[in-house]
């Protein structure tokens, strides 16, 4: 088993549930407003924003190119990831995320009827929250497998062919609409590319970074993340060799508990954020220590245990399981 992706798994959610947790204290978010606030968090969750999202689409794209050794027939592909990702994101959007924003008079939801949620949901990409990253993931698997079936990354000059394509569509993607998602599927792609060439050149990789001195490879590592935090020009870039030396550098063992949080991601990702409504509903102008402790131990916590409840009941199917 390859623990590397199991580290890399728990390390990324550890980083999304965090940086939900930090959310109200961020100079971008701009849904709920509060008499406090925090230049450490900002700042951290700045921090958090270069590699969070990033990470996963790369750890999708690893465990994707499984798939295509295996040869599936494109149309199972599709019904198993409409099994495995837009049922969540419909279950989740209705049974779990839009209830507790309703309840809780969240702004937007104050007077939101199932028309409007169906129509935002659907055709302009508002009013779905964290969950923006399933129908972006669903539209890049099915991407992908079709781009599979006609392009092989058999050689190098392929590869970087199709690398400077995705990094020019992620660079332009602020210009165009998010309707349908658009906008991220442009943006994430490369990541998600590049962890299907971390699988398909495993080996390459790690045989060029082995031959980097260890103060070489942390240096790169430093200069790579103040690139992506401060030049968005070439973030992209910075950003996927970030993700790169990462693979490298987790090690290839692990532990129960690192396996627990792996495990339960997908979980954590889907409960763990609307909690965060109800902390910022009610202690809103708690310090900012105690509402991110809150959110981020007892409300993780909350989404592991429902992670491991919803697997075990008959609504497994919630979890893509």
């Amino acid at each position: 088993m390859n623990y590397k992706i199991v580290n890399i798994r728990a390390l990324a959610i550890t980083l999304i549930v965090l940086g939900h947790s930090m959310i109200l204290y961020s100079d971008s978010w701009d849904i709920m407003q509060t008499a406090q606030s925090s230049s450490f968090f900002n700042f951290l969750k700045d921090c958090i924003n270069v590699v969070q999202l990033e990470i996963f689409f790369a750890i999708s794209g690893y465990l994707f190119y499984f798939s295509v050794k295996k040869n599936k027939s494109t149309n199972s592909f599709i019904l198993n990831k409409i099994k495995r990702v837009i049922l969540p994101y419909y279950c989740i959007m209705f049974l779990w995320m839009n209830p507790i924003k309703y309840i809780f008079h969240i702004p937007g939801y104050e007077y939101i009827t199932i028309k409007a949620i169906i129509k935002q949901m659907c055709f302009t990409g508002g009013l779905v929250g964290h969950l923006w990253f399933l129908p972006t993931l669903f539209a890049i698997f099915v991407i992908f497998k079709l781009f599979f079936s006609k392009i092989k990354l058999n050689n190098l000059y392929t590869v970087f062919f199709v690398y400077l394509i995705l990094c020019i569509f992620s660079l332009i993607s602020p210009k165009v609409t998010n309707i349908f998602q658009f906008y991220n599927i442009m943006k994430y792609s490369i990541y998600f590319y590049i962890g299907t060439i971390i699988n398909l050149y495993e080996k390459d990789i790690c045989s060029i970074f082995q031959r980097i001195s260890p103060f070489l490879l942390y240096l790169l590592i430093i200069v790579a993340f103040v690139c992506s935090f401060k030049i968005h020009s070439i973030a992209v870039v910075s950003t996927s060799i970030l993700i790169i030396i990462l693979y490298y550098i987790i090690p290839n063992k692990t532990n129960k508990f690192i396996e627990a949080v792996s495990k339960n991601s997908f979980g954590l990702y889907l409960f763990h954020s609307p909690l965060i409504y109800i902390t910022f509903k009610f202690l809103e102008n708690f310090p900012p220590f105690i509402v991110v402790f809150i959110n981020f131990i007892i409300g993780g916590g909350i989404a592991y245990l429902m992670t491991n409840l919803v697997r075990k009941s008959r609504l497994h199917f919630m979890i893509g399981e």
